[in-house]
């Protein structure tokens, strides 16, 4: 793990584009939650709030996370990814051992899958190494199970758990379906009787059980997440389009740039094949050697039933993988409806391949004349591909788009890449000829090969170090300081613009300048809330700020408090133009890219008012626009939070609410935390208190202890009615479904842990 041990020294960061803008800045907000000793339920700055803990990408309540909490949050994340590397490298290895492989081919197979291939690719997607990394874990204590050892069911339960928790629940699924071929081929090759099989399904079912516990942090937040997100309604055709893996991508498993892309040095054209859009597909190669004789391994070992069940499955998951790129799509489109992404299923073969690969390796090591044979078919094959790969990449680059420089840099790196797999590949079949004439000894061959295969992986993973050196953004001396909960923004969503053409270093500086910009979720560093975020939002909120949004983008500054509105200095946006003439925005800064605006006549994030005008549902937007007592403060009728969910209670009847519109009196709160509120309120007479922050399930308020309903104020905001009097008013977001699904995951680890520590000191005596 030494070319990865800067990211958890500190030393280095990863730079890709979902890294800097989501998971680093989410660490931090997760890590400062569990330093102040509460759960990270709620996330104040991605549009008027969002869960946190339901962002389960984001591994919230990941049991490793406790490790890096005292941490920067680039290190701290640094040192999770590099811990699940060496799990997945652990796994293979031990799984390998388990099959029967020699201990240092085994050990440099297990090498190869951590360093090349999906895991370090996949260092830019936290959630998917996480669960991919017991993958392996989740095979051997299956085909355990399948023999008949009973406490194997302990072993899969935590091991699929663990995946759950890792955050990619979608694929732990298909990977559990992976582990069962592997455990029903184990069960078949003992030939139990009936009831030995009913035996082994109970079994089955308790390592299920378990699993689900263990993994009921994240699969019960996601559920509950679904059914209020707008991305609950599953993939679009553009996203599956996108996110599929092309049949050509097979190459990879034997090139580490099938397509001659220069992965770190990579630009955004590849994003773009023959006009259509794709996003960037991360790697497969986990060595030519070890693919080449994984290929063949499934009809050498066909008679082992891991072997042959293993090449089903693998088959399966890359068939499921190329999604909307082939016929199939019309049958597996469904799967896909809530799964989403389909090329991520990929790595789960290439792992089953990975390890059919190495173990047919070490069995095939008395035949020296077929592993050269097998070694020099990959070899001849590489060399091809390095000879006529360029002269194929160059004009589909060209259609694409790409710059010439950008074709020659490609093709310059799949020659090199296919070179390098060749050499590999050849040196195999000069060590077999040493060995046959006797010049190195048998016994050496597989320390050798291991070597070579630990080798050819850790070259092949140094062009995936996405890593450069830590970046710090300050924060923008041009937003104000809005104490307890910071300044809120409204930021264009057109603000962003990718540009083509980028080598690395100039995508490293495009995106410092976006994170100068406040591109979304780099503002969570700084305690910003900015109202378009990026990531996974609430429906009802995130909808109805974009409606506001498009009637008028002042009004929406306005009503939800904000104190900066940053708009492109490239287009004129009527509502900023218009705001400024009227003297609703202030110029205050232009940056390259943005002019930046503050907002003259915004409501407070806190307020009593004597009055609101009640509104029908849907008519917040035009009531709000359309008010001439700017900024308005309205209530919807009919929509209230009771206990935490919606209730059909009808609001104080008439056209006014209390003494109708009148003045507005800001409150600080006494206590602040994302997911609590407090405020100490005096009201000398009957006001209604607005929090402008969102509105959504699980928010619930006490007003002296006892507990009153939530209105929907300015249409994202909460709003209490408060009589005359002194008064404390909380409000806090706790769905028991979100604060219990946590604790249950761990302490059933916890519980696990401990019995077997209990197990082992009874089994000593």
């Amino acid at each position: 793990m030494l070319p990865y041990a800067g990211l958890a020294l500190g030393i280095s960061d990863l730079y890709y584009d979902d890294h800097l803008r989501f998971d680093v800045p989410m660490t931090g907000l997760i890590n400062q939650a569990l330093r102040s000793g509460h759960l990270p339920l709620w996330n104040p700055y991605v549009g008027v709030g969002a869960p946190l803990i339901t962002d389960v990408s984001a591994l919230p309540v990941y049991p490793a996370r406790i490790l890096g909490c005292a941490l920067p949050a680039g290190q701290a994340l640094g040192l999770l990814l590099l811990i699940q590397l060496g799990v997945l490298a652990a796994g293979a290895t031990v799984l390998l051992r388990e099959l029967g492989a020699l201990s240092v081919l085994a050990a440099g197979a297990g090498a190869a899958l951590a360093l090349a291939g999906p895991a370090p690719s996949w260092l830019t997607s936290p959630a998917y190494l996480t669960s991919l990394s017991f993958f392996p874990w989740t095979l051997l204590f299956a085909r355990r199970l399948g023999r008949g050892e009973s406490m194997a069911l302990i072993g899969l339960g935590v091991s699929i758990g663990l995946a759950t928790l890792g955050g990619d629940v979608p694929g732990t699924l298909f990977a559990t379906g992976a582990g069962l071929l592997v455990w029903w081929g184990a069960c078949r090759e003992r030939r139990r009787a009936d009831i030995a099989l009913r035996a082994d399904l109970v079994r089955l079912s308790g390592a299920g059980g378990l699993a689900l516990v263990i993994g009921a942090g994240s699969w019960v937040p996601l559920c509950w997440f679904l059914q209020r997100s707008a991305r609950g309604s599953g993939i679009t055709s553009m996203e599956a389009g996108q996110w599929s893996l092309s049949p050509a991508d097979l190459l990879g498993l034997f090139l580490p740039n099938p397509r001659g892309l220069p992965l770190p040095e990579f630009t955004f054209w590849p994003f773009r094949t023959m006009s259509r859009e794709r996003l960037f597909v991360h790697s497969l190669y986990v060595g030519a050697t070890v693919a080449g004789f994984g290929l063949w391994g499934f009809w050498r070992e066909r008679k082992d039933a891991f072997v042959r069940w293993a090449a089903v499955a693998a088959i399966v998951l890359y068939l499921l993988a190329t999604g909307a790129e082939t016929p199939l799509w019309g049958v597996t489109h469904g799967i896909f409806t809530y799964f989403r992404y389909p090329s991520k299923l990929a790595p789960y073969a290439v792992i089953l391949i990975g390890v059919v690969g190495a173990l047919t390796l070490s069995r095939a090591i008395a035949d020296l004349r077929r592993l050269a044979q097998v070694a020099g078919t990959v070899a001849g094959f590489c060399t091809l591909g390095a000879l006529l790969g360029p002269a194929i990449q160059g004009p589909l680059a060209r259609a694409a788009g790409a710059p010439g420089s950008i074709v020659q840099q490609a093709g310059e790196t799949l020659r090199r890449d296919g070179a390098r797999a060749a050499a590999f590949a050849a040196a195999v079949v000069v060590l077999c000829w040493l060995v046959g004439r006797k010049r190195v000894g048998v016994r050496m061959l597989p320390a050798l090969l291991g070597g070579l295969l630990a080798l050819d992986s850790s070259l092949a993973g140094l062009d995936l170090h996405w890593t450069a050196s830590p970046a710090a953004t300050s924060r923008p001396d041009w937003v104000p300081e809005v104490r307890p909960w910071g300044a809120r923004v409204l930021r264009s969503q057109v603000i962003d613009q990718n540009r083509l053409g980028l080598d690395g270093a100039a995508y490293r500086a495009e995106y410092q300048r976006k994170l100068a910009e406040l591109l979304p979720n780099s503002n969570l560093d700084h305690h910003m809330g900015v109202l378009f975020g990026y990531g996974l939002e609430l429906a009802d909120p995130a909808q109805r700020i974009a409606t506001l949004y498009d009637v008028d983008g002042v009004v929406l500054a306005e009503a939800t408090g904000c104190d900066i509105a940053m708009a492109p200095s490239s287009r004129r946006l009527r509502w900023a133009v218009q705001g400024m003439a009227s003297g609703r925005l202030t110029l205050t800064t232009r940056l390259p890219d943005a002019a930046v605006m503050s907002v003259t006549h915004k409501l407070p994030r806190a307020f009593l008012t004597t009055g609101a005008r009640i509104v029908a549902p849907g008519s917040e937007p035009a009531a709000l626009a359309a008010a001439e007592d700017r900024p308005a403060v309205i209530v919807t009728a009919g929509e209230v939070l009771v206990r935490g969910r919606r209730a059909p209670m009808a609001v104080p009847a008439g056209d006014v609410l209390l003494d109708g519109p009148g003045g507005i009196v800001e409150v600080r709160p006494a206590a602040w935390q994302p997911e609590r509120v407090r405020f100490d309120l005096v009201a000398p007479g009957p006001r209604l208190f607005v929090l402008l922050d969102a509105f959504a399930d699980g928010w619930r308020a006490w007003l002296d202890g006892a507990e009153v309903p939530i209105l929907r104020a300015n249409s994202v905001g909460r709003g209490v009615i408060v009589s005359a009097g002194t008064h404390t008013l909380e409000m806090r977001f706790q769905p028991l479904a979100l604060t219990l699904s946590p604790w249950v995951s761990w302490l059933s680890l916890l519980t696990v842990a401990m019995a077997a520590a209990f197990g082992r000191l009874r089994r000593r005596g």
